[in-house]
Protein backbone atom coordinates (compact mmCIF):
# COMPACT_ATOMS: atom_id res chain seq x y z
CA UNK A 1 0.00 0.00 0.00
CA UNK A 2 2.87 2.38 0.68
CA UNK A 3 4.09 2.05 -2.91
CA UNK A 4 0.58 2.78 -4.21
CA UNK A 5 0.61 5.94 -2.13
CA UNK A 6 4.02 6.86 -3.52
CA UNK A 7 3.01 6.31 -7.16
CA UNK A 8 -0.35 8.05 -7.02
CA UNK A 9 -1.75 11.29 -5.79
CA UNK A 10 -5.28 12.33 -5.04
CA UNK A 11 -6.00 15.52 -6.97
CA UNK A 12 -8.89 17.85 -6.37
CA UNK A 13 -9.86 21.34 -7.42
CA UNK A 14 -9.15 23.28 -10.60
CA UNK A 15 -6.62 21.26 -12.62
CA UNK A 16 -6.47 23.29 -15.83
CA UNK A 17 -7.58 26.58 -17.26
CA UNK A 18 -8.51 27.06 -20.93
CA UNK A 19 -8.82 30.37 -22.74
CA UNK A 20 -10.49 30.46 -26.13
CA UNK A 21 -10.51 33.73 -28.02
CA UNK A 22 -12.95 34.28 -30.89
CA UNK A 23 -12.31 37.26 -33.10
CA UNK A 24 -14.04 38.44 -36.22
CA UNK A 25 -12.46 40.39 -39.06
CA UNK A 26 -14.80 43.35 -38.64
CA UNK A 27 -14.66 45.15 -35.29
CA UNK A 28 -18.30 46.32 -35.38
CA UNK A 29 -19.39 42.70 -35.23
CA UNK A 30 -17.97 42.26 -31.69
CA UNK A 31 -21.27 43.06 -29.94
CA UNK A 32 -23.23 40.74 -32.21
CA UNK A 33 -20.69 37.98 -31.63
CA UNK A 34 -20.83 38.50 -27.86
CA UNK A 35 -24.66 38.42 -27.84
CA UNK A 36 -24.54 35.21 -29.87
CA UNK A 37 -22.11 33.76 -27.34
CA UNK A 38 -24.52 34.56 -24.52
CA UNK A 39 -27.40 32.94 -26.44
CA UNK A 40 -25.45 29.76 -27.15
CA UNK A 41 -23.64 29.53 -23.81
CA UNK A 42 -25.62 26.49 -22.60
CA UNK A 43 -25.01 24.57 -25.86
CA UNK A 44 -21.34 25.50 -25.73
CA UNK A 45 -21.12 24.33 -22.12
CA UNK A 46 -22.86 21.04 -22.95
CA UNK A 47 -20.57 20.34 -25.95
CA UNK A 48 -17.42 21.18 -23.97
CA UNK A 49 -18.54 18.99 -21.04
CA UNK A 50 -18.93 16.05 -23.44
CA UNK A 51 -15.44 16.69 -24.84
CA UNK A 52 -13.98 16.79 -21.33
CA UNK A 53 -15.59 13.48 -20.35
CA UNK A 54 -14.45 11.82 -23.59
CA UNK A 55 -10.91 13.21 -23.51
CA UNK A 56 -9.95 13.45 -19.83
CA UNK A 57 -12.43 11.08 -18.20
CA UNK A 58 -15.60 11.21 -16.11
CA UNK A 59 -13.83 12.52 -13.00
CA UNK A 60 -13.20 15.87 -14.71
CA UNK A 61 -15.84 18.54 -15.24
CA UNK A 62 -16.29 22.23 -15.97
CA UNK A 63 -15.88 24.31 -12.84
CA UNK A 64 -16.79 27.52 -14.65
CA UNK A 65 -17.36 28.82 -18.15
CA UNK A 66 -17.24 32.61 -18.45
CA UNK A 67 -17.70 34.84 -21.46
CA UNK A 68 -15.96 38.19 -21.80
CA UNK A 69 -16.18 40.95 -24.36
CA UNK A 70 -13.30 41.92 -26.63
CA UNK A 71 -14.59 39.94 -29.50
CA UNK A 72 -15.41 36.93 -27.29
CA UNK A 73 -13.13 35.31 -24.77
CA UNK A 74 -14.30 32.05 -23.25
CA UNK A 75 -12.63 31.10 -19.98
CA UNK A 76 -13.06 27.49 -18.90
CA UNK A 77 -11.84 26.13 -15.59
CA UNK A 78 -11.76 22.32 -15.41
CA UNK A 79 -11.80 20.65 -12.03
CA UNK A 80 -11.54 17.16 -10.64
CA UNK A 81 -13.32 15.87 -7.59
CA UNK A 82 -10.80 13.56 -5.92
CA UNK A 83 -9.35 11.78 -8.92
CA UNK A 84 -6.32 9.52 -8.62
CA UNK A 85 -3.39 10.79 -10.62
CA UNK A 86 -0.92 8.02 -11.34
CA UNK A 87 2.82 8.59 -11.84
CA UNK A 88 4.76 10.28 -14.61
CA UNK A 89 3.10 8.60 -17.60
CA UNK A 90 -0.23 10.01 -16.41
CA UNK A 91 1.25 13.52 -16.54
CA UNK A 92 2.34 13.03 -20.15
CA UNK A 93 -1.08 11.59 -20.94
CA UNK A 94 -2.79 14.53 -19.23
CA UNK A 95 -0.70 17.01 -21.26
CA UNK A 96 -1.47 15.23 -24.55
CA UNK A 97 -5.15 14.94 -23.68
CA UNK A 98 -5.36 18.60 -22.71
CA UNK A 99 -3.71 19.65 -25.98
CA UNK A 100 -6.22 17.48 -27.83
CA UNK A 101 -9.05 18.94 -25.76
CA UNK A 102 -7.92 22.50 -26.60
CA UNK A 103 -8.02 21.76 -30.34
CA UNK A 104 -11.42 20.04 -29.99
CA UNK A 105 -12.86 22.97 -28.03
CA UNK A 106 -11.48 25.31 -30.68
CA UNK A 107 -13.28 23.29 -33.39
CA UNK A 108 -16.56 23.25 -31.45
CA UNK A 109 -16.37 27.00 -30.84
CA UNK A 110 -15.61 27.66 -34.51
CA UNK A 111 -18.56 25.47 -35.53
CA UNK A 112 -20.99 27.10 -33.09
CA UNK A 113 -19.86 30.66 -33.84
CA UNK A 114 -19.81 29.86 -37.54
CA UNK A 115 -23.61 29.87 -37.32
CA UNK A 116 -23.50 33.59 -36.44
CA UNK A 117 -21.10 34.53 -39.22
CA UNK A 118 -18.96 32.95 -41.88
CA UNK A 119 -16.38 30.54 -40.40
CA UNK A 120 -13.80 32.00 -42.78
CA UNK A 121 -14.11 35.39 -41.07
CA UNK A 122 -13.59 33.93 -37.60
CA UNK A 123 -10.25 33.58 -35.95
CA UNK A 124 -10.33 31.19 -33.00
CA UNK A 125 -7.37 30.52 -30.75
CA UNK A 126 -7.21 28.20 -27.75
CA UNK A 127 -4.59 28.00 -25.02
CA UNK A 128 -4.50 26.14 -21.72
CA UNK A 129 -2.41 25.93 -18.57
CA UNK A 130 -2.20 23.19 -15.96
CA UNK A 131 -3.04 24.42 -12.48
CA UNK A 132 -1.43 23.61 -9.13
CA UNK A 133 -3.07 20.21 -8.37
CA UNK A 134 -1.54 18.71 -11.52
CA UNK A 135 1.82 20.44 -11.28
CA UNK A 136 2.16 19.59 -7.57
CA UNK A 137 1.30 15.93 -8.21
CA UNK A 138 3.84 15.82 -11.04
CA UNK A 139 6.52 17.40 -8.83
CA UNK A 140 5.87 14.82 -6.10
CA UNK A 141 6.57 12.02 -8.57
CA UNK A 142 9.72 13.70 -9.86
CA UNK A 143 11.08 14.08 -6.32
CA UNK A 144 10.26 10.48 -5.38
CA UNK A 145 11.75 8.90 -8.49
CA UNK A 146 14.43 6.26 -8.19
CA UNK A 147 14.34 2.79 -6.68
CA UNK A 148 11.03 0.95 -6.84
CA UNK A 149 10.49 -1.19 -3.73
CA UNK A 150 8.04 -3.42 -5.63
CA UNK A 151 10.93 -4.79 -7.69
CA UNK A 152 12.75 -5.82 -4.51
CA UNK A 153 9.64 -7.55 -3.17
CA UNK A 154 9.08 -9.34 -6.49
CA UNK A 155 12.71 -10.53 -6.57
CA UNK A 156 12.43 -11.79 -2.97
CA UNK A 157 9.23 -13.71 -3.74
CA UNK A 158 10.70 -15.27 -6.89
CA UNK A 159 13.95 -16.32 -5.18
CA UNK A 160 12.20 -17.69 -2.07
CA UNK A 161 9.67 -19.64 -4.14
CA UNK A 162 12.43 -20.99 -6.37
CA UNK A 163 14.33 -22.11 -3.25
CA UNK A 164 11.22 -23.73 -1.77
CA UNK A 165 10.54 -25.48 -5.09
CA UNK A 166 14.13 -26.72 -5.11
CA UNK A 167 13.77 -28.07 -1.56
CA UNK A 168 10.46 -29.71 -2.48
CA UNK A 169 11.97 -31.41 -5.54
CA UNK A 170 15.00 -32.56 -3.50
CA UNK A 171 12.71 -34.01 -0.79
CA UNK A 172 10.53 -35.67 -3.41
CA UNK A 173 13.52 -37.28 -5.12
CA UNK A 174 15.01 -38.52 -1.80
CA UNK A 175 11.63 -39.76 -0.60
CA UNK A 176 11.01 -41.80 -3.79
CA UNK A 177 14.41 -43.56 -3.65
Amino acid sequence: MADFDRNSALISGVVSFFQIHVEQAEDEEDDRLYRFALETQSKLRHDVEELIRETLGPEFQIQSLNLRRGSVTILIAISAAYAFYMSFSRYESFIKSSNLLASQIKSVVKRIFGQASSEDELEVSATWNPMSPITEAHNVFRRHGGFDSNLLLLAYILVSHAALLGVFIWLLIHHLK
